[in-house]
């Protein structure tokens, strides 16, 4: 979606288009505060917005926390408890928005796997 719309826009402004990929959501909001890039397509949120300006969004999502089927954690209220991590990649909207909404839980932080890296499968310790 976000390509077609760069693709529109870009007709519409008679520029020529050219497409940059981030690794991360963070790498391309900070592409966007040097002035490396013109227009990005993150999730609106607070600290952001802080360098950045944000339309109204063009599109909504629904963040959901995955879990085992057996786990006890069943309500949002479930997770936020000591003891529970939750994984999140690295700078993206979801660990902007539950560091600010998490207060008991531990937020685990890792990078996004490069796009050519077949995720390793889980080990247990």
């Amino acid at each position: 979606m976000t390509i077609d719309l760069a693709r529109i826009l870009a007709g519409r402004l008679g520029l020529t288009l050219q497409l940059l990929e981030f690794d991360t959501p963070g790498a391309a909001g900070a592409a966007l505060s040097s002035g490396a890039a013109d227009i990005g397509f993150l999730a609106v949120d607070p600290v952001r917005a802080q360098k950045l300006r944000f339309t109204s969004p063009y599109v909504r999502i629904e963040g959901a926390y995955l879990v085992r089927e057996s786990s006890p954690l069943v309500t949002n209220e479930d997770v936020d408890r000591p003891g529970i991590r939750v994984v999140v990649g690295t700078a993206s909207a979801y660990a902007l928005f539950l560091e600010r909404h998490l207060s008991q839980a531990k937020l685990v932080e890792v990078p996004r796997p490069s796009r050519w890296q077949t995720p390793s499968p889980p080990t247990r310790a």
